[in-house]
Formats: structure tokens, C-alpha cells, sequence
């Protein structure tokens, strides 16, 4: 069997028993090498699966030359996916679980005035929706581990349904992990903030003006009380003429 080249200088391949050759692509019984070490980007081809060393990078959607993203290489510390969903991104991980891969969520806290419209402070009552997030202690399941304090992502969906994230299941069957949106949840946070130190400002002020009160009315007694001391040595005085 002997070697068969065909293609021109632009687009040649190399052809043998047990070799393929395509510019700086190799594939033959020890595995698939791309490029030398030369170049910046290669394999060393005597690994399956294929380990690619330096510099190795791919072209993008938008024609942007990126890196892709590296994953631990044990169970349970795997990255498998990453996709950008309305607000968020979502992370396909093994979360260091042995179970297999489940989801978790990345808000992500766009902000831009550019990016609104109707804008107007908020009418919420914080504080009454802040009493109704209530607070758990539980077991992971996972690891049997005890959490004394946490939400339950179910319970807070009762409350407002933007507080969480994910739920149901994926394509594959897999669980779609429910999670808190932080930053949803940090606004009713601020906006309780607000609304107390508006409840303390105005008990500030309602002691300021009892304390007002009670200090004139005070000095008013005392004033009568003076007086009535006076007109009482005046009669003490009235009574030794006359004995």
C-alpha cells in the first residue's frame, strides 16, 4: 500500500494504511495531532482523548478568536455547559456532587439607564413582603449536611416569582435546580432599609415634641407650685398676727 496524495498545495491530503494528513492535521493508530509545537497550538498525540497544549483557541459566532472554557477533569468538580439565558447565564456543573450534572444560575445585574423605560420610584411596601420570606433550617440531602438558616426557593416563589430562578427539568431529564435571585431580593432588602429609617424618623420626631410637652408642661407646674408656696407663707404669716 503505498501513499496517495491528491488536492492541490492549498487543500492537499495525505493518504496512507494508517495515516491521514491534512496541512498541520494528523490522524494514525496513536491519535490525532494538530499542528507542532512550533506553531503555538498543538497535541503531542500520544494521548485519546486529545489533549491540546499552548494557545489553542477557536473562532467564535462573531468571528472573534476565544479560548474555550477549561473543566476540572474529576467527578465532581465538572463544568460541562454554560448558556446565556434572558438576565442570566446558566452553569452545567457537577457542583461537586457525584450524582451527575445539575444546574445553577448567575444573575446577571444589568442596570443601564439606557436600558428603561417609565422610570418612577417604587410604590412597594417592602417591609410586609419581607415578613412574609420566611426563614429555614434544613438538611442537604446531598451530604446530609445541617443549614441553620436559609430560604427555600419553592417557598419564596409564593411570595414574589421573581425571586427565583431555574425549576422543572431540562431536554435531557435532568433537574433544573431552583435557585434565589440575590439581586432581585436586594431590592426589597433596600427598599425595607428605607422604609424603617423613615418609621424611626418619624418616632424620632414624635419623641422630640413629647419630650417638648412634657418639659413645658412641667415648668408649668413648677411655676404653680411656686406660687402656691408664696400664697401659703403669706397666710402662715396672717395666722401668727392674729395668735
Amino acid at each position: 500500500y503505498g501513499a496517495l496524495n491528491f488536492g492541490d498545495n492549498n487543500c492537499k491530503f495525505l493518504l496512507t494504511k494508517s495515516y491521514l494528513q491534512y496541512a498541520g492535521l494528523s490522524l494514525n493508530s496513536s491519535g490525532m495531532s494538530v499542528g507542532s509545537s512550533s506553531t503555538g497550538i498543538f497535541s503531542d498525540g500520544t494521548d485519546w482523548p486529545l489533549k491540546v497544549y499552548n494557545g489553542f483557541q477557536f473562532m467564535d459566532y462573531s468571528g472573534s478568536m476565544r479560548r474555550p472554557i477549561s473543566s476540572a477533569s474529576s467527578v465532581g468538580g465538572r463544568v460541562a455547559t454554560m448558556t446565556s439565558q434572558s438576565g442570566k447565564i446558566k452553569v452545567s456543573g457537577d457542583w461537586g456532587s457525584t450524582a451527575g450534572l445539575s444546574n445553577m444560575y448567575v444573575t446577571v445585574s444589568s442596570s443601564d439607564i439606557r436600558l428603561k423605560d417609565n422610570i418612577r420610584k417604587s410604590t412597594v411596601e417592602a417591609l410586609p413582603v419581607i415578613n412574609r420570606m420566611q426563614l429555614y433550617e434544613f438538611d442537604w440531602k446531598q451530604d446530609r449536611k445541617q443549614q441553620k438558616i436559609g430560604f427555600v426557593a419553592d417557598y419564596l416563589e409564593e411570595v414574589d416569582s421573581r425571586l427565583t430562578i431555574g425549576g422543572g427539568y431540562d431536554e435531557d431529564g435532568r433537574m433544573d435546580v431552583k435557585s434565589v435571585d440575590s439581586f432581585y431580593m436586594l431590592g426589597y432588602a433596600v427598599k425595607g432599609i428605607q422604609e424603617l429609617c423613615d418609621i424611626t424618623s418619624a418616632t424620632d420626631r414624635s419623641l422630640t415634641a413629647f419630650k417638648a410637652e412634657t418639659q413645658s408642661r412641667i415648668a408649668a407646674l413648677e411655676s404653680q407650685l411656686q406660687q402656691a408656696y408664696t400664697r401659703i407663707a403669706a397666710l402662715e404669716k396672717q395666722l401668727q398676727a392674729v395668735g
